[in-house]
């Protein structure tokens, strides 16, 4: 049984109420919270292109 089907039978809710919450947030979308499929090949390039970087690093030590 539903919770409020068993609060409106023993008498904790009498009629039905509606609750209306008017919360604002600003929203977060800018540029560096943002991921399409580019930047994300991109940014997946950079990655793969700086550890093959480190890896000839290591190699030439």
């Amino acid at each position: 049984m539903p919770r409020v089907e068993l609060c409106r039978e023993t008498g904790l809710l009498a009629t039905a109420r509606v609750a209306i919450d008017d919360s604002r947030f600003k929203a977060v979308n800018n540029r560096d919270r943002n991921f399409t499929r580019a930047k994300v090949e991109r940014r997946r390039a950079q990655l793969e292109e700086s550890v093959a970087r480190y890896l000839s690093q290591l190699d030439t030590v």
